[in-house]
């Protein structure tokens, strides 16, 4: 459970003993704040952050000034994955087509908002994000809710056993010590119960086909409380384009997307000293730092989801879906300008 790993990185970060607070190089732990404003700074490629923001935006504001089309559509996003949705059936001139996106992460939301937000990436995400639950905790306010009562009754002995007031301890020591924060992160499958997924069996975290499955059927649900607004009950997105990199990514590739569906697959290498970069980076800035995996060598620094892929192959799982390679950003974005132009042909007008 990586995110275990995370979390104590982060609260070890926030809890410096507070005598390094006198010390030159320090003035004690990272502020909450400090966080966030790390995790704003993520890396990520300028050429994605264009078809995010301005190619799919573009595309739904021709859509919605009269662009035509009698159709509507989805396209939803993930965090290094995206997928585009068209939906229904012919309703009427008034029911326009519409891209949107959506984040499928096993990070935590409370990263991914702070770096979209820093970004001006968040309203592009209007089908919301999905992902493990992120927030900072007080370990006081951790106590009071563990033990509320047994609190109280200490406290009132206390007040007996000292001086009232005086800023003591029992035993004399002072009683100047802040709560401590700490970063807590729940399970996105824990409001399923968990997930018994074989293909995640080795990621507790997230199961990215139970939750676009979850995704997928709530929207279903929710067109079937609209009915009375629509002739006929909102049937299962049209199309899917699901952009991913890691090897989790493959499991909804398998499961849950069909033959009109898009898997857009990350090749290629990782780029190293992937803590030490921070906000945007061209094709060319982030050639100049990929890992050099040696001929004849295990390959460990290549992005997961396409190896994942091919092992899936080799013992006969295939996506039904369309799969396309991408190594850059700028591929990435002819991709999405494809899959746009696609939905724009198949709808009847731009």
């Amino acid at each position: 459970d990586w995110h275990k790993c995370v979390e104590r990185m982060v609260t070890l970060a926030m809890m410096v003993e507070r005598e390094n607070e006198n010390e030159t190089n320090g003035a004690g732990g990272a502020a909450t704040q400090d966080v966030l404003d790390a995790a704003a700074r993520m890396p990520y490629l300028t050429e994605v952050g264009e078809a995010i923001v301005s190619d799919i935006g573009t595309f739904n504001a021709n859509r919605n000034s009269g662009g035509g089309g009698s159709n509507s559509s989805n396209n939803k996003k993930n965090n290094n994955e995206e997928g585009e949705e068209e939906e229904g059936e012919e309703e009427g001139e008034d029911d326009k087509r519409i891209v949107g996106q959506m984040i499928l992460s096993d990070g935590n939301t409370l990263f991914i908002s702070a770096f979209l937000e820093a970004n001006g990436m968040d309203r592009s995400f209007d089908e919301g994000v999905m992902s493990n639950i992120g927030s900072f905790t007080s370990t006081e306010a951790e106590e009071e809710a563990c033990g509320q009562q047994q609190q109280q009754h200490s406290d009132s002995d206390s007040g007996e056993n000292n001086d009232g007031g005086s800023g003591e301890s029992n035993d004399g020591s002072a009683n100047s010590a802040k709560p401590a924060t700490t970063l807590r992160v729940v399970h996105q499958s824990a409001k399923y119960g968990g997930h018994k997924c074989e293909r995640c069996a080795r990621s507790p975290n997230l199961c990215k086909t139970q939750a676009l499955t979850d995704k997928l059927t709530n929207d279903l649900q929710e067109g079937r409380r609209q009915q009375q607004r629509r002739r006929r009950p909102r049937p299962r997105p049209r199309q899917i384009v699901y952009i991913g990199d890691g090897a989790n990514d493959i499991c909804p590739a398998l499961n849950v997307l069909g033959k009109d569906d898009v898997l857009l697959v990350r090749g290629g290498v990782k780029r190293r000293e992937a803590n030490g970069r921070s906000g945007p980076e061209t094709d060319d800035e982030a050639r100049d730092r990929v890992e050099v995996v040696p001929v004849g060598g295990s390959g460990s620094s290549t992005f997961g989801a396409l190896p994942a892929l091919k092992r899936a192959a080799e013992n006969g799982d295939v996506p039904s879906c369309r799969v396309s390679v991408w190594r850059t950003g700028s591929e990435l974005r002819k991709l999405i300008g494809e899959c746009l132009e696609e939905a724009a042909a198949a709808s009847g007008g731009r």
